[in-house]
């Protein structure tokens, strides 16, 4: 048999090779991102689009969800009277710290009343992240929220990932993995 026959087989065994070890590594990030996920009490979503708004800010202006594509997304569900939200909220605010604002960002809607509770909450803070509020509840009703917190995950391309009911520790190595797996890079 020629040299170059032999190398040309040698050369298409590697590629074949490499493309196995490939989907295999591919394979293996989406069940341990699953798996992650899954160990933070996360519903996986089906990837569906999410339901666009446009809200008010805290400190003014208004925020839309559909011009924050092109980045992570944590958008949290919560209430001022919320004792798991109040709870929750230094592991956000410190979360929001962590990763570059251009890969991820963090989006609280509070359900209160109108923004009196939620300047008293905050008093003179600012926190790491936009505050909007969803005075009416059209927002999370639009979105199934019924408890809080309740916290979404929405991809880069403004998809539904993941769903978590209740609070929790969002500095956990847990939550960092996971967000790092969806496309969030520390600053």
């Amino acid at each position: 048999m020629p040299a170059r026959l032999k190398t040309g087989f040698v050369l298409v065994a590697i590629a074949c090779l490499l493309s196995v070890a490939a989907s295999r590594l591919w394979l293996s990030f989406g069940v341990a991102t699953d798996r992650v996920a899954g160990s933070i009490g996360a519903d996986a979503l089906d990837g569906s689009p999410a339901s666009d708004f446009e809200l008010p800010l805290r400190g003014g202006g208004k925020v839309r969800l559909s011009q924050l594509r092109g980045r992570l997304m944590m958008v949290n569900f919560w209430a001022s009277w919320c004792g798991p939200c109040r709870e929750e909220e230094p592991s956000i605010d410190r979360l929001s710290r962590i990763f570059d604002p251009s890969t991820f960002e963090v989006l609280a809607v509070s359900a209160d009343e109108g923004w009196e509770p939620v300047e008293k909450f905050f008093g003179k803070r600012v926190p790491g992240y936009r505050v909007a509020l969803d005075e009416d509840g059209k927002v999370h009703d639009r979105w199934g929220t019924n408890k809080f917190p309740e916290t979404y995950l929405v991809d880069a391309s403004g998809n539904l990932r993941f769903k978590f009911i209740g609070g929790r520790d969002w500095t956990s190595p847990e939550a960092i993995a996971l967000l790092t797996a969806l496309g969030a890079h520390p600053r």
